[in-house]
């Protein structure tokens, strides 16, 4: 999603992937919580938010560059 968003943008592909990604991380805490109805935020949860984050910034860079 990141790449896809970048390619269409043309500046800030890192912002822009690294919103991507953290809204992407976000919705799956928020269904895992609503499933498992667990509302515990531990450091995994945390982890997780930032691996999304930079996986996202990362991804926006590499779609930046593709066009």
């Amino acid at each position: 999603g990141a790449i896809k968003m970048s390619i269409n943008s043309s500046k800030k592909g890192f912002i822009n992937g690294g919103i991507v990604g953290l809204s992407y991380m976000l919705v799956l805490i928020l269904f895992s919580i609503i499933a498992f109805k667990s509302s515990a935020f531990s450091i995994f949860t945390f982890t997780k938010l930032l691996v999304g984050l930079f996986t996202g910034m990362i991804a926006g860079m590499i779609g930046v560059n593709l066009k």
